[in-house]
């Protein structure tokens, strides 16, 4: 359908890429570069008011679904891809010992669930046809949990061993599944993901002083944030090279954190985690 183009150690063809989450921050920007270079993408958004933006851009089919509604995933099923780009997400902060159950549950429903009820979706495809990608979109915070954060840290946790098992198990087929872990970056959802305890926090048992340090500690999180251009360069890579890795952290400067917090003592990571607040 598509006519050949060559890359730097990249695949030589064009590709149908589906990617959630593309209505703004990382997915759209990664939509627009997608599609720029030639292939097809299915834009997913949740609010059908975020179509619009895709109207005037070339080799893009923007669709509204909302990922953790089994009634609108059955509107992707027909559609045949060469990429699943899991990107939609949601975020929930708060203390753990206070954030009201179903906030936990709702945020779970969409990383986890939904996301895993998209690649159950097209894995049966690309095992046919025996190649395909699957990118799931997880976090740092998938690496290191940090405080006040713990429900988000918890969904990225999951959703890196879900791709850590799918990865070995697709293998064998020739799909290759890859793993995106950025780091803050400037779209608005941490500033968003932060405002969320203040729709249940003032009803909590939370101490003055507890919601005093979470305060700050979150300030911290959201002082030093990026663009969304390494994020971007990383998932095309995922896309396109012959050999796209297992794991791609960015910016790449959190690349040695990340292994850095995974490999020192839990008391020492706690401490240093402490230091920020």
């Amino acid at each position: 359908m598509y006519a050949p183009i060559i890359f730097k150690d990249a695949i030589l063809e064009y590709m149908n890429i589906l990617i959630t989450g593309a209505g703004s921050g990382i997915g759209f920007d990664t939509t627009q570069a997608l599609a720029r270079k030639g292939h097809h993408v299915y834009a997913v958004v949740k609010k059908k008011s975020d179509c619009k933006q895709f109207e005037s851009l070339q080799n893009v089919t923007a669709i509204q679904c909302d990922i953790a509604s089994e009634a609108d995933r059955s509107k992707l099923a027909d559609l045949s891809i060469d990429v699943l780009i899991n990107n939609a997400g949601t975020g929930e902060s708060g203390p753990i010992a206070y954030v009201p159950l179903e906030r936990i549950k709702h945020n779970f429903e969409v990383n986890v669930f939904g996301t895993v009820a998209l690649i159950q979706l097209f894995t049966p495809h690309f095992i046919q046809k025996k190649k395909g990608r699957i990118i799931n979109v997880s976090s740092v915070a998938g690496k290191i949990a940090l405080p006040y954060l713990g429900v988000y840290n918890a969904t990225k946790f999951a959703l890196e061993a879900v791709s850590d098992s799918l990865r070995q198990e697709l293998k064998p087929y020739g799909v290759f599944v890859s793993v995106i872990e950025p780091g803050p970056i400037a779209t608005g959802f941490n500033e968003k993901m932060i405002a969320t305890k203040n729709a249940w926090l003032s009803k909590s048992k939370a101490s003055p002083t507890e919601k005093n340090r979470m305060e700050k500690y979150h300030n911290s999180l959201i002082s030093n944030q990026y663009s969304t251009e390494s994020v971007v360069a990383a998932l095309i890579d995922a896309v396109e090279s012959k050999k796209p890795r297992t794991r791609y952290v960015a910016p790449s400067k959190y690349g040695l954190l990340v292994k850095l917090a995974v490999c020192i003592p839990d008391m020492l990571r706690d401490f240093f985690l402490k230091a920020r607040n």
